[in-house]
């Protein structure tokens, strides 16, 4: 097991951001666990690896394992939104904009 810790610019909700990508309650690549932590599986470039994302205050808490966990690790802020520049994002529609508000 391998783990990082980051603390974002802005607070983050994994669930927000990631829950949208799983595909049904039956997806096996993701899933939530009782704690709060979201589970990820992912084929990356050193091969598969487990990641699990937990918030812990003002931080992001990641744990992964197997042959990619160091890539996945690597990878978990800009999953998260780290790299996300919103210069010059201009919603287009009222409730794109009440959101960006509410979780920028």
């Amino acid at each position: 097991m391998a783990t990082r810790r980051w603390r974002p610019a802005v607070p983050v909700s994994v669930s927000l951001l990631l829950g949208q990508l799983q595909r049904g309650a039956g997806d096996p690549t993701q899933r939530r666990d009782g704690a709060g932590g979201l589970w990820r599986t992912s084929l990356t470039p050193d091969g598969p690896a487990s990641l699990r994302l937990t918030v812990d205050g003002a931080e992001v808490a990641a744990a992964a394992w197997g042959p990619g966990a160091r890539w996945l690790l690597d990878q978990a802020p800009r999953l998260l939104g780290g790299d996300d520049d919103p210069t010059g994002f201009v919603p287009q529609h009222d409730a794109i904009e009440r959101s960006a508000r509410s979780a920028p």
